[in-house]
């Protein structure tokens, strides 16, 4: 339904542990931040391999180094090795279960290997950790709405679509010029709540944010359907609305 790319953004990710682990009376990061930024960037790059080497020495250094625990899942997750993803998570949780992004990592991983009722509560712990802290940055909280799209994605995969409205949202009281979250609305009220209105002010919303968009282009083209469709309850699959 929501269609956004679930980015964590792994950098985002080291910034938020090492103000964390900062935080602790047991700092076991110590690690510089460009390291984390250099694997970062392979990552983003494709380049998995030379990422692994980086993680893996911080870890022969420091086995208990979360943020890069959960990082190194991150590879594996990109490999598509969830096995070996899940373990590196469990072991970051285990080391620190108050780290929020841990959690974020392995509801999204629950999440790709379908298992929707573990990912709605890692991810509900993830918001819940993060709830009163995700505005200390724009970085932080970029992390954070990105977490609520997963969710709301979660629950859209579970049924759950009282609570796909909710998380949207959410998400617009935190970042109110999220074109995403509007679209999402939109197809949420028309689909399932069958209230034209309601669509169309949320897909007008979505256009008068950026009109130039790919976002804007789709609610548009919503429009246009609800206008010679104005029935939905007639509309077997409506998915093709929210276009790659």
């Amino acid at each position: 339904m929501v269609k956004r790319t679930f980015v964590a953004g792994i950098f985002l990710f080291v910034l938020i542990g090492v103000s964390f682990a900062t935080a602790t009376t047991d700092n076991k990061v110590e690690t510089l931040p460009s390291q984390y930024e250099e694997a970062d960037r392979l990552i983003t790059n494709g380049d998995l391999n030379k990422a692994e080497v980086i993680l893996e020495k911080l870890l022969s250094s420091d086995p208990d180094n979360y943020v890069a625990l959960t990082m190194l899942g991150d590879v594996y997750v990109d490999r598509r090795n969830m096995d070996k993803a899940l373990r590196l998570y469990t072991r970051a949780i285990e080391i620190t279960p108050d780290y929020p992004l841990s959690h974020l990592s392995l509801g999204h991983l629950k999440f790709l290997t379908r298992d929707y009722e573990t990912a709605i509560k890692e991810l509900n712990i993830f918001k819940d950790k993060m709830k009163t802290s995700y505005d200390i940055d724009n970085k932080s909280k970029s992390v954070y709405v990105n977490g609520l799209f997963c969710l709301s994605e979660v629950y859209f995969r579970a049924r759950n679509y009282d609570q796909v409205r909710i998380e949207l949202e959410n998400i617009l009281k935190i970042s109110p010029k999220e074109q995403d979250a509007y679209y999402g609305l939109g197809v949420y009220y028309y689909t399932y709540e069958h209230s034209r209105q309601k669509a169309y002010n949320c897909f007008k919303k979505a256009i008068d944010i950026d009109p130039k968009s790919e976002k804007a282009k789709d609610a548009q083209y919503a429009i246009e359907f609800m206008t010679v469709n104005p029935d939905s309850r007639f509309a077997p699959d409506l998915s093709f609305i929210d276009r790659e």
